[in-house]
Formats: C-alpha cells, sequence, structure tokens
C-alpha cells in the first residue's frame, strides 16, 4: 500500500487491536465483495456511521466500479464514472468531504436507497487507498465521530486488511480478462472455422491448429490498454470478414484471393503492441521506437508489422507457409501495405488521390486497388464509428482515456500536448464532430462511390454528428475537464434527445412561417 503523507506510521492508535485482530482472521479466502462487506460493517460500527462502501479504482484503465454496499452485495459489479470529484480524491492523501447531493448521478443511484430516508443532508467523508494497479476509495456516510479520526480508524483497518483485499481484486480482474478472452476466442474460433474453409476453397490451405495457435499468440501479443487492444483488433478482423463477404470482394473483382486474405489477417495484426500513445508521442519523446523506426515513419505502423513478422515465423504460428514463395512475397508485401496504411497521417497525404480514382474506378488497375485496399483498411479501423450510439460514446470515452494520459504523460515530461490530448483544454463533442466530418465522412464517401454497398455507412455518420451537434450545450454547461464524466453520464441520452426535439420543434417552425409568408404576400 503507497505511504500516506499524513499516515506514515505501521502502528494502531485509535483503533481496538482485539476488532482489528478479529477482522483479519475473517478475511478469509471469499469474493472480493464478500471481504468488502466484512470491512465497511467493521468501519461502520468503529465510525458510527450510517453506511460505508468501497469504490475500487483501476488506474491503469481509469475505471471505478463499485460491488458491495455496507452489508448488501449488488446484483453484479457497477461500473461508475471516474469524475473528476474521484480523481482529486486519490491526488489528495487526506480525508475529503461532500454531500451525497453533489455526487454523480450513477453513484447517488446507487447509494441511495441504502441510506435512512429523511430531511438531513448525507454526508460522506472519503478517504483514499492508493496503490498500483487497483486504489480504493473508502466513503463513509454521516458519520457521528470527528472527521479526522474516520481517515484515521480507516488508515489502520486498510494496513492490515489491504494486502488480502487487494489479492482477491487482482484475482478476481484477471479471472474476467481470462473469460473476456475466452468469450471473443469463441467466436473467433467460429470466425476462423469458416474462414478455414474458405481459405481451403481458395487454394491456401491453412491448417486449423496452426491458425488458432496464431490467433492466441496474436491475441497474446495486445497490451491491456484503454482503447488499442485485442478487442479493437478482433473488431476491425470481423469488420474486414463482414466487407469480403458482404460486399462479395472476390467475386466481384475487387481483391484477388490473397489480397482478402491478407486483409483478413492484417484486421487481427494492425496494432500488435500498442502502448496507447501517438507516433508524434514517441517522436518528440526519443523514445526507443522512434529510434528504430522514425526515419521511415509511421512509427507505431512498423513496430506492429515487426511484431506481426515475428508471430508468422514462430513455429506452429506460420499461417503462410503453405503458399509459393512469390504468393509469399507478395503477402507480406500486402501485410506492409495493410498495417502502413492504418497511420492517418498516410490517408490524409492521399486523401486527393484517393478522391480522384474513387471518380473512376478501374478494377485490374495496380494504382486503384493499391488505393481500395488502404480504404478498405481505414475502414475496418474505423468501423467502431459505424455502430450503435452506446458503442461509439464508449469508444470515444476509451480513446480519449487513452489520449489524455498521454497527455499527462507530455505534461510531466516539459512538452505542450495538443489540445486534443490534453484533458484541461479538448471539448469533446467538438473534437468528435471534427473528426467525423475531416477524416470518416470523406472516407466513407469515397468507399461508396467505389462499392455502391458501402455508401450506406455515411448516413450512419451523419446521425452521430447530429448526436454530437446536440451533446454540445450539454457539455458546454460543466469545466472541461469533467467531459469525461458527462461522456460516460446515464442522463446524457435524455438530455441529446430533448435537444434534438428541440431542434425539430423550430425547425418545423421555420417551416410553417416560412409557408405563411407567401399567403401573406398574396
Amino acid at each position: 500500500m503507497a505511504t500516506q503523507k499524513r499516515h506514515k506510521r505501521k502502528s494502531i492508535q485509535n483503533s481496538d487491536p482485539g476488532k482489528i485482530l478479529d477482522l483479519i482472521i475473517s478475511l478469509n479466502e471469499e469474493t472480493c465483495a464478500h471481504l468488502q462487506i466484512k470491512i465497511n460493517t467493521y468501519l461502520c460500527e468503529e465510525c458510527e456511521a450510517e453506511l460505508v462502501l468501497q469504490i475500487v479504482v483501476n488506474g491503469e484503465r481509469t475505471e471505478a466500479s463499485i460491488e458491495a454496499v455496507g452489508a448488501s452485495t449488488l446484483p453484479r459489479k457497477v461500473k461508475i464514472c471516474m469524475s473528476q470529484k474521484l480523481s482529486d480524491v486519490l491526488k489528495t492523501p487526506t480525508e475529503q468531504t461532500d454531500l451525497l447531493t453533489n455526487f454523480e448521478a450513477d453513484f447517488q443511484a446507487i447509494v441511495t436507497p441504502f441510506v435512512v430516508k429523511d430531511n438531513e443532508k448525507k454526508r460522506i467523508v472519503m478517504f483514499p487507498i492508493v496503490d498500483k494497479p487497483f486504489s480504493i476509495i473508502v466513503c463513509v456516510v454521516a458519520p457521528k465521530i470527528v472527521e479526522e479520526n474516520v481517515a484515521t480508524l480507516i488508515y489502520e483497518c486498510f494496513l492490515f486488511s489491504w494486502p488480502t483485499l487487494k489479492k482477491s481484486i487482482c484475482y478476481e480482474y484477471e479471472c474476467s480478462l481470462k473469460q473476456k478472452c475466452q468469450q471473443l476466442l469463441k467466436v473467433a474460433r467460429r470466425l476462423f472455422t469458416r474462414f478455414t474453409y474458405w481459405s481451403k476453397h481458395l487454394r491456401f490451405n491453412i491448417k486449423q491448429h496452426k491458425l488458432i495457435r496464431f490467433v492466441l499468440h496474436v491475441k497474446k501479443g495486445y497490451r491491456d490498454v484503454p482503447y488499442h487492444s485485442w478487442l479493437h483488433a478482433f473488431n476491425v478482423a470481423q469488420w474486414a470478414y463482414a466487407a469480403i463477404i458482404n460486399y462479395k470482394l472476390v467475386q466481384h473483382g475487387y481483391f484477388s484471393d490473397l489480397q482478402a486474405l491478407m486483409y483478413l489477417i492484417a484486421g487481427l495484426v494492425h496494432d500488435l503492441d500498442h502502448r496507447g500513445t501517438t507516433n508524434s508521442f514517441h517522436i518528440q519523446g526519443q523514445t526507443t521506437l522512434a529510434a528504430l523506426y522514425s526515419s521511415e515513419g509511421s512509427v507505431m505502423e512498423r513496430h506492429h508489422l515487426a511484431q506481426a513478422m515475428c508471430i508468422l515465423n514462430t513455429e506452429g504460428c506460420d499461417i503462410l507457409q503453405a503458399l509459393p514463395r512469390r504468393d509469399y512475397d507478395r503477402a507480406i508485401m500486402l501485410l506492409r501495405d495493410y498495417l502502413l496504411a492504418t497511420d492517418l497521417a498516410n490517408y490524409f497525404k492521399n486523401l486527393n488521390d484517393y478522391k480522384g480514382i474513387s471518380i473512376d474506378y478501374q478494377k485490374g488497375n495496380r494504382v486503384h486497388t493499391a488505393a481500395l485496399q488502404s480504404l478498405l483498411m481505414n475502414a475496418a479501423d474505423l468501423s467502431d464509428q459505424l455502430k450503435d450510439w452506446g458503442s461509439v460514446k464508449k469508444t470515444a470515452a476509451a480513446v480519449l482515456t487513452e489520449f489524455f494520459k498521454q497527455g499527462d504523460v507530455e505534461k510531466s515530461r516539459g512538452d505542450l500536448p495538443p489540445t486534443t490530448m490534453d484533458r484541461d483544454k479538448c471539448f469533446i463533442p467538438a473534437l468528435e464532430v471534427q473528426f467525423l466530418q475531416g477524416t470518416c465522412i470523406p472516407l466513407f464517401d469515397i468507399l461508396g462511390r467505389i462499392i455502391p454497398k458501402a455508401a450506406v455507412c455515411t448516413k450512419i455518420i451523419e446521425n452521430h454528428i447530429e448526436r454530437w451537434e446536440a451533446a454540445k450545450p450539454i457539455f458546454a454547461e460543466v469545466p472541461t475537464t469533467a467531459g469525461l464524466s458527462v461522456l460516460l453520464s446515464p442522463e446524457l441520452d435524455n438530455l441529446i434527445e430533448l435537444n434534438l426535439k428541440e431542434k425539430d420543434r423550430l425547425r418545423l417552425e421555420a417551416v410553417a412561417a416560412a409557408a405563411e409568408q407567401p399567403a401573406e404576400q398574396s
């Protein structure tokens, strides 16, 4: 446990040693929620409080959750918004106090059913237990003893109980990750079972056991970062597979068999070993990766390619081994082109050329085909923006979490982060509108001209832009630093709907007024 500046001692002064000993003995091999309940009950009695609960914070992913309130276990672990208030508590090594009514709506919704219904405003004393990768914010509701003593009792309790609780939290987190990975792998198995049949039909003869080993090695190569993780890679590969099938890329002559195969593989490996940081971060920070690849450009993309080649050259994962030498060399070149295309700097560099090609696309033209490969790779990489609004918000939160972490690091090393990476300056709805209008709309508009069936994608993105525009007044009412909290708030969608309805009402009034004017003139 990280030492608190105010509590450096390792002995008990205010707590009853006998009660502490009984508590520690009772913390046997149980679930994390049951351990929390025992600690909550102990602190509730010692602090003469109405209620005690613990917020578990995953520092690496900037996520907060609650699974036990007082002596009750919630039906399931509930993620709550990692608000600025909670972030400030973790940064301050002393207790902080606030009223329940000043907390985020999701926190209030969890706690309110457990507190006594009276006219008194509920005071909550918060005290942080800071550690890595998990921390705890202990919340004591309406304690009758002095607040400073509350903090001391919490500190002395966790001085002895935290090692056991931390071990339980880490174990359950690892089990959760394993379960999620197994679920994805089951889906991957179904996807690649079809793919194996498809690849045999297309003469590639990929052995199923090699394909399984390859997928497992790729999954292992992704880090646990908020966005550029195995989940993102799988989503990109799934969209690539759907594009191959639904757009009939091979049947209609857009792709050769080999191009389709490498498109799918590229989707899986395109962000291998991503650290959640951008190319400019590595170049400006003069990192090891920048030293290796900056002379060629596309630092991270070249690193992803190097990682992919390591896996493809690993015994048992060499799924391309059966290809003739000429096809193998071509496959590696295709993989390189697909991965370098994911660098948006290359996309913007070639955007005007793509627009020209889309006006008169010619199948079989090598330049045109290469452009389509890059466009489809970008489309797969940005396909999160084609999902439902709820998924789009989650994607935005994950990406921004990575951005803001990078911005914090850049500030710590004395650099000035771009506005998009600065949690103190980034206005989220404006950033999202700019990204969708400047990057996604041109991409899917060009793709829709080449492959007419893809034209519907533009309409989906336009609907998301409309929602982000409606969100601007909502975000403008709070400090910029609270943007992520607003984005994750359950009330956001309701407020957006109200703004959209108001916009429609004003539009209808304007139409009606315009219709009345000619009648009055006549």
